[in-house]
């Protein structure tokens, strides 16, 4: 069983570049990636300080806080795209996110989505994007499998195999439009020609969406999410990303994967962006 503990005062989290806030008499929380001059990338410091917020929802879920809902967005041009392979040397080790919350999640997406910032939108309970939203696989662009951090499991229960098969294995993207028909997203909001006002509009679909849900009572809605969690089976989420870490391990010792990977690497460090594929 983890360890649960309460919530840092929100400031403390900054640093970590994480923005939080309340709404709604604070029955609903938000969570913003706050790292845009890296697209919202996440490092160790950001990983570790989203790991010891979601501890402690398990506490706030059904103790005495008001807390009814976790609503995730992402400043500047994207959600998040993925691991940040430049700065600290250390290493995430464990993947954060909303999985097994008790309380209902949303994702407000927009720009391209990879790897760890994909597989935290896919782990919400619902997902609302902007027509700038396209996701892809991140691991596979390093030589590893296309199974990675839950998107084996996550991807094919959401879109269906065929789809989730074309994601990981090719490099190919998926828009915003495909991701509504596939039942990847439930709601596309409406196009927004000032920059900024999109995101905007984004967040009060997500507003909204959160309103609706704490229309129902709150053990109602805490109940209902246990029973999406029992019907989900986080255990074979969990089962799903034990073996894709054995497997990325065993693709990363293969020389061709490692070539592969370091000339990616190259490109992001070198501050140019990757090919378009």
């Amino acid at each position: 069983m983890r360890q649960q503990h309460q919530l840092q005062p929100f400031e403390s989290y900054l640093e970590s570049g994480l923005q939080l806030h309340t709404e709604e008499d604070g029955a609903v929380l938000w969570i913003v990636f706050n790292r845009p001059d890296k697209m919202n990338a996440v490092n160790w410091k950001l990983s570790t300080a989203l790991q010891s917020i979601c501890v402690a929802f398990p506490v706030l879920g059904f103790g005495p806080g008001p807390l009814w809902v976790v609503v995730f967005a992402g400043n500047g041009r994207n959600f998040s795209a993925g691991l940040d392979f430049t700065g600290s040397d250390k290493e995430v080790t464990d993947v954060p996110g909303p999985q097994g919350l008790t309380q209902a999640t949303i994702a407000c997406v927009h720009g391209p989505l990879t790897g760890l910032g994909l597989a935290t939108a896919l782990s919400c309970d619902v997902r609302i994007a902007s027509p700038t939203f396209r996701c892809s696989i991140g691991a596979n662009r390093l030589g590893l499998s296309g199974g990675d951090i839950g998107l084996s499991y996550l991807l094919r229960s959401l879109c269906g195999s065929s789809n989730a098969n074309v994601l990981m294995m090719t490099h190919r993207w998926m828009d915003a439009g495909k991701a509504l028909r596939t039942g990847l997203v439930s709601e596309v909001v409406e196009e927004s020609e000032a920059e900024g006002e999109e995101k905007g509009v984004l967040r009060e679909a997500g507003r909204v969406m959160a309103r609706d849900m704490l229309q129902l009572t709150r053990p109602g809605l805490l109940y209902t999410k246990q029973l999406v969690l029992m019907t989900e089976s986080n255990a074979i989420l969990q089962a799903a990303i034990i073996a894709e870490d054995a497997v990325q391990m065993a693709t990363a010792g293969e020389p061709e994967a490692q070539a592969y990977g370091a000339a990616f690497r190259g490109k992001i460090t070198k501050g140019r962006p990757p090919p378009k594929l």
